[in-house]
């Protein structure tokens, strides 16, 4: 499967206020263009990143044409389609409820050369 994930070395940053919390997002910038990174604590203190993710090509199924929400703890991963409005500024609360909803990813083979 390949997919455009690839990012630049220099984030940004968007803070929003919510609730008395701050919220941040990074939007990395590179080959492919910009990408948001956010980076979120469950309801169990285990601290997840997630980001979207765009297919290159067409060798996924149908329901990944349009690209999916990878979220990510450790060797875990996790995979949400189709890629929710909004996503990269929703508040932590739905960050948590979508990657409930998200469907475990196998685990990624590495190529040893």
């Amino acid at each position: 499967m390949r997919a455009r994930h690839r990012a630049g070395p220099a984030p940004t940053v968007s803070h929003a206020a919510v609730g008395g919390a701050t919220r941040q997002t990074w939007y990395l910038f590179g080959g492919y263009g910009a990408m948001a990174l956010r980076e979120f604590t469950d309801g169990t203190g285990t601290t997840w990143r997630v980001w979207e993710t765009q297919p290159i090509g067409d060798s996924l199924g149908p329901e990944f044409r349009h690209g999916w929400l990878v979220f990510a703890q450790g060797a875990a991963r996790r995979r949400l389609v189709p890629i929710p409005e909004g996503w990269a500024e929703m508040p932590e609360r739905e960050l948590r409820r979508l990657c409930l909803a998200a469907t475990p990813a196998a685990p990624r083979r590495r190529v040893i050369v």
